[in-house]
């Protein structure tokens, strides 16, 4: 059933899967410092770089083979030129920061155009750009209208959308209450349906536009060369659209992480720049950035399905296209598998890990809720408990890891099974940890490699622990029923204690999903790196000794069990995040909480009668119980992250220490036939397992 169940999980967080960032990309970017002067500067290079290309393509002169076409193509000389010159004048003066491809095109497009424009020609340009000339090759459509009618609506889409988040932020402190929504939200919502719509129109306009391309005859005219020409350009388009749309993420994260440090002096100076002359305070500049950022991606649809449209026309191939000419990148997709996608990693580590109740001494707890409402759990009556004394187990361990980075999945070629059980030492028990949720679901071999390798694609992560306590004892102690206190250790009828060896073998299984792009700008102002939702599972048996109680706000005990051992199943669901600065700063502290909430099948049993029952009575004797636990499990980690080597070495090392928590609680709800009252069954206690690890951990 659990496997059954589990399956089902991870097939619906299957379902909202989505891209994820470049891992080259994530390698150039993602360790530099959040600095506002090189944000600024990138989202500054991928705005004038978008309106360079809508430049070449709508309002230069063109004639059928212009050298300027040819020129659209960046070389690797070309590029070394231009970065040399670059890294002489702020921001990248400083070397620590990578200059990005999408500037490199800014200059270039800039000089061809300046040349262009000054060229002499021997004859006038045969049409008022290529876009124009297009026409010839899609049965008389007029691509320059449809091109900036696209463009301007995907402005208007994203202003709307806008307006749309400023009008909701008004009532987001509201109730909401679908019955009166406020008429401002009701007209702003309005709008984005209609700019949609619109999106749609000039959509279905260019996508016959493009069938018709796709059928045009180039042996007539100077249609061949116009093709040619054009795939040049779209191909140079695309390019660019890739390398930007894989830069600007984590331009926009060190935007919001950086823009409160701006002076707001800085502002008079930003409205000299085209691209940020409609910002009217520097806390704009974020979701201008977001808005950029949505405006490319709707453009690379339109660049890539014409670049396609074209190589098949011209039966060319992707590769030998201008725009792919030149060679570095941060784009798996250009780049493909080299070298640079091989990794290897080297791990040492060492961790202790603990097990122990909590509140398993008290008798009386009162809580206090927000309104001052006070509830009472009263165990005054009880005469026994189990107190445990479990020995931790400390590991030291050394792991070799191979693998290999491509298209937006990282570690894709790391296909290992099962558990990494490789420690030189070992103290109290095991510790096992694996990602392989096939292998948990009893896929064997290569089956279980592909599940998990096609989980990782669609962005969905799996993990599993297994911890195995070797050394540990259960005590029963006796309790004053007047007033809670330990009498101490419970003898039997021979006067011996009454304790007993056992172990504790505790599983973790999670399957989740990261939604922080979802809360984008809310999670990289607040520095959270990770936002995980999804399915948890528990699993670990436990001698217990059961108390009822009866009660709906106060609970006061009314039979106790004898000591049984119980399994403690649960399937939960919730969600952790984790709040970082990320692997940028030498020093970068972080911390999880998680919050996960759900239940698992029981069966326990009483005494028939409420006498002291302390001894297991025989079966006919017991009153069984089949039902379920609900719990709350709370998560938690501290840590402290060192970089050992400068940001820009491929060699990447860390020093990392953290500690690590799982508090589990547990009641299990049971009416009583015959009974009015509400009854329920506490556990005695929570279970806590907790401990140090310590890591050093090298990346090449």
């Amino acid at each position: 059933m659990f496997l059954r169940l589990l399956l089902f999980v991870t097939l619906l967080l299957w379902l909202p899967a989505c891209a994820t960032t470049n891992v080259r990309a994530l390698r150039a970017y993602a360790y530099e410092d959040a600095d506002f002067l090189v944000a600024l500067d990138r989202i500054d290079d991928v705005a004038e770089v978008l309106r360079l290309l809508d430049e070449v393509m709508t309002t230069l002169p063109y004639s059928p083979g212009d050298r300027w076409v040819d020129e659209l193509a960046l070389s690797d000389e070309r590029s070394e030129e231009m970065k040399s010159a670059i890294r002489h004048r702020p921001p990248y003066d400083n070397d620590e920061f990578t200059i990005p491809i999408v500037k490199l095109y800014r200059f270039h497009l800039g000089d061809v155009l300046r040349q262009a424009r000054k060229a002499e020609r021997e004859e006038e340009p045969a049409y008022d750009s290529l876009l124009a000339a297009m026409k010839d090759l899609s049965a008389g459509n007029n691509l320059v209208d449809q091109w900036q009618t696209y463009q301007r609506i995907i402005a208007e889409l994203a202003e709307a959308e806008n307006e749309e988040d400023e009008v909701r932020a008004k009532y987001a402190g509201q109730r909401a209450n679908q019955a009166t929504v406020p008429p401002d939200l009701v007209a702003a919502q309005q709008k984005v349906k209609d700019v949609e719509a619109k999106i749609l129109v000039v959509g279905t306009r260019l996508t016959r536009s493009v069938e018709a391309i796709a059928q045009a005859d180039l042996r007539r005219g100077p249609r061949k060369q116009i093709a040619a020409d054009a795939l040049t350009a779209f191909s140079v388009a695309l390019r660019i659209d890739l390398e930007a749309l894989a830069l600007i993420p984590f331009a926009i994260t060190n935007m919001v992480r950086s823009v409160d440090q701006a002076p707001a002096a800085m502002l008079s100076n930003l409205n000299s720049r085209q691209s940020f002359k409609s910002i009217e305070q520097l806390s704009d500049l974020p979701r201008l950035a977001m808005t950029i950022k949505e405006q490319l991606a709707r453009q690379l649809t339109l660049t890539q399905v014409m670049t396609d449209t074209l190589l098949a026309l011209t039966t060319s191939e992707l590769s030998d296209t201008a725009g792919f000419m030149l060679k570095e990148s941060v784009v798996d997709q250009i780049v493909g598998i080299t070298l640079d996608s091989l990794h290897a990693d080297l791990k040492l580590d060492g961790e202790i890990f603990f097990f122990n109740q909590i509140g398993g001494d008290e008798t009386r707890v009162e809580t206090e809720d927000s309104e001052g409402n006070t509830t009472v759990r009263d165990l005054t009556g009880r005469t026994r408990r189990l107190e445990y004394d479990v020995a931790p187990i400390a590991m030291l361990g050394i792991q070799l890891n191979a693998g290999l980075d491509w298209i937006k999945l990282p570690n894709v070629g790391s296909l290992k099974a099962g558990f990494a059980t490789d420690r030189v030492f070992s103290s109290g028990g095991s510790i096992e940890t694996s990602s392989s949720l096939g292998d948990q679901l009893g896929l064997e071999g290569f089956a279980s490699d592909i599940f998990d390798v096609g989980l990782g694609v669609l962005g969905v992560r799996s993990n599993v622990k297994v911890a195995t306590f070797n050394f540990g004892i259960v005590r029963a102690l006796e309790v004053d029923p007047a007033d809670g206190d330990d009498l101490g250790t419970a003898e039997d009828a021979a006067g011996n204690d009454v304790e007993s060896n056992f172990q504790l073998q505790y599983t973790q299984i999670d399957v989740g999903y990261d939604i922080a792009f979802l809360v984008y700008q809310w999670a990289q102002r607040y520095y959270i790196e990770e936002f995980w939702i999804g399915y948890r599972y528990f699993d670990y048996r436990l001698p217990r000794v059961l108390y009822e109680m009866e009660g709906e706000d106060d609970k006061y005990f009314v039979r106790q069990s004898p000591a049984q051992t119980m399994d403690s199943t649960y399937h939960m669901g919730g969600f952790r995040l984790r709040m970082g600065p990320g692997g940028s700063p030498r020093f970068h502290p972080y911390g999880d909480l998680g919050l996960y909430f759900g239940a698992g099948p029981t069966e326990y049993y009483f005494c028939e009668d409420d006498d002291v029952c302390t001894e297991p009575p025989d079966e006919r004797d017991r009153e069984t119980y089949i039902g379920s636990i609900g719990a709350i499990n709370l998560a938690f980690a501290l840590g402290l992250r060192v970089r050992l080597t400068p940001k820009r070495w491929p060699l990447r090392a860390h020093l990392g220490l953290q500690y690590t928590g799982e508090l589990i609680g547990g009641v299990v709800s049971q009416e009583q036939e015959g009974s009015e009252q509400n009854r329920s069954v506490h556990l005695g206690s929570s279970e806590i397992f907790h401990g140090p690890q310590l890591h050093l951990r090298g990346e090449l």
